[in-house]
């Protein structure tokens, strides 16, 4: 070595004369190893530093002159020195990028791959070593890492949200997912209340026993100016990547130190545009959270927002539809509850009319019981009279049994009235009419009340027919009662059966003077009558205006008319 001002100069071990044959000179072989960007060194069999380059001595943080005549142990990191040792004992020290850590003057520990192969010079035999530095190269692969965990854990966020349906479930598995994918030390969920402002813990997971016994609030009071707190407060994010020393943390860095929680990151929760609560995870190394952390940390607070928006949404949901199922109940039930009282009212109607269809049975009865009477007893005067021959005999019995014919025919008539019709079925207006009025033709006819019945179209109804006959009875019932009251001369009750469009149209009117005002607004009101006690049961016009308008989709009105009332029904003809 030689010093020129005070700098020495170092030079590396004499390689000996290199032959002409094209291969560099020692100059050449120099100026190589000082320009290279990694380190270079020379070994002495025992491991003492002959020679290094300026790039080793950046690499140490130590000037040249301090390192050569050192052994290379003494900078190798513990992790390594062992085997490094070992190996250039057994002088093995033979290799190919190997990892290694060297300690620099920093304190420092540096990753490199070395690579080193024995050298032949003029001085004996020594090894060449060259490192290259790849602390850089293995940061990036930490941070890609660290990186491709939080990608996890926004996978495993965004796979909760699909797939859990309560919010206990969702924040669970947050937390989890933020632990055992991310890598976080620690990770929570805080909700704020109301009345306090204190940020409750409602799930956590990793180093929980931090958040035993701690206090945090978005007031502005040192409980409420942590990270969290802060990100409440601002309504966006707060990062602590110096947790133990920061002065802000203060009031946690006892349980902080003794949990060994190094960093955080608080993000806002927000539920329908308000303010929840935060999402803080905690790492357990310095400096842990860079801008590229922070942006996929708000992406995942944002997507937990959203999640808690989509189960607001869906409880709210879920709550309109039960609502509406127990409405719907509701109106089910008060919808049966009509139907049955509506029921209740036809059947006690059709017992009403039972036993006014009685006396339109004996109506139709009486004369031809009158005529069977004399036929019977005509056959016995001729007996005595001595007149009663076989033929006389055979066409009185073929009279007397179609009389019989007659009045069962009668019953039969009656008993298919009264007998309820389980199915809708297509039938004539024009026939319903004509049968209800063939049942009470006796008693019309011995009121002297004449009735008519002008087709003008015939009429497909569709519905139950004996329940339409029903409703005509009763109205024509009605007016029979009143021209009877009124005793109104040449009584006449008129049907007259047209269509209009679709709609059929049918007309019952009388000429008994019609209804008075303050009567006809309530005339199908249920139980009003005019008929005094023991005259009527009030429901048969009630019962006739559900029949047309709740069970077939029609209309039952009433008006007065120049003579007397008529009332219309209108249905649609299928």
């Amino acid at each position: 070595m030689s010093e020129t001002s005070g700098i020495r100069e170092v030079k590396p071990p004499d390689l000996g004369q290199l032959p002409d044959d094209g291969r560099p000179t020692e100059q050449q072989y120099r100026a190589l190893i000082e320009s290279m960007g990694e380190g270079a060194a020379h070994l002495a069999s025992d491991g003492t530093i002959l020679y290094c380059n300026a790039s080793l001595g950046r690499i140490l943080e130590r000037p040249l002159e301090s390192i050569i005549g050192t052994k290379l142990s003494v900078y190798v990191g513990t992790q390594h020195k062992g085997r490094f040792e070992a190996s250039q004992e057994t002088g093995q020290l033979e290799c190919r990028d190997e990892e290694i850590s060297l300690i620099s003057s920093s304190g420092r520990a540096v990753d490199l791959v070395f690579s080193c192969s024995p050298i032949d010079t003029a001085a004996g035999l020594i090894l060449g070593l060259v490192f290259a530095d790849v602390s850089e190269i293995k940061g990036l692969e930490r941070k890609a890492a660290q990186l491709s965990q939080l990608y996890a854990t926004l996978s495993a966020v965004n796979q909760a949200i699909v797939c859990t349906s309560d919010q206990a479930n969702l924040f669970r598995e947050c937390c989890r997912a933020a632990v055992e994918q991310g890598g976080f030390h620690l990770a929570w969920i805080g909700a704020i209340e109301d009345e306090t402002q204190l940020v409750r813990n409602i799930e956590s997971y990793g180093e929980t026993g931090y958040l035993e016994g701690i206090r945090i609030t978005v007031k502005n009071e040192p409980e409420g100016l942590g990270p969290t707190g802060l990100a409440v407060r601002d309504g966006s994010y707060h990062v602590c990547n110096n947790f133990l020393e920061a002065d802000y943390t203060k009031p946690w860095h006892e349980q902080a130190r003794a949990h060994g929680i190094r960093s955080s990151a608080s993000i806002v929760l927000k539920q329908g545009g308000a303010r929840f609560g935060a999402l803080t995870l905690y790492s357990d190394k310095k400096n842990f959270f860079d801008a590229e952390h922070v942006a996929l940390l708000l992406e995942i607070g944002e997507d937990i927002s959203l999640g808690l928006d989509l189960l607001r949404d869906r409880q709210l949901r879920m709550a309109a539809e039960r609502a509406l199922r127990t409405e719907a109940l509701a109106h089910e039930r008060t919808q049966a509850a009509l139907r049955d009282k509506e029921q209740a009212l036809i059947d006690q109607n059709r017992q009403a009319e039972m036993g006014a269809m009685i006396g339109n049975i004996s109506h139709q009865w009486r004369q031809p019981l009158n005529v069977l009477g004399i036929t019977i007893q005509k056959l016995l005067i001729l007996h005595d009279l001595g007149k009663l021959s076989r033929e006389i005999l055979q066409t009185s019995v073929k009279e007397s049994m179609d009389l019989i014919m007659h009045m069962s025919d009668t019953i039969s008539d009656f008993m298919d009235f009264f007998k309820p019709n389980r199915e809708k079925m297509k039938f004539s207006a024009w026939k319903s009419v004509t049968d209800v009025l063939s049942l009470i033709k006796a008693s019309l006819d011995e009121a002297g009340i004449v009735a008519s019945v002008e087709v003008i179209e015939d009429t497909v109804l569709f519905g139950h027919p004996n329940e339409f006959s029903q409703a005509l009875l009763n109205i024509i019932l009605n007016a029979k009662d009143a021209l009877l009251e009124r005793k109104t001369p040449e009584p006449r009750i008129d049907i007259s059966l047209r269509k209009s469009g679709e709609r059929a149209l049918i007309s019952i009117s009388d000429n008994a003077g019609g209804i008075p005002g303050e009567v006809l607004s309530k005339l199908f009101t249920p139980y009003f009558t005019t008929k005094g006690p023991g005259g009527g049961t009030g429901i048969g016009l009630t019962m006739s205006k559900a029949i047309v308008e709740r069970n077939m989709g029609g209309s039952l009105s009433v008006r007065n008319s120049e003579k007397g009332a008529e009332f219309l029904i209108e249905l649609m003809s299928p």
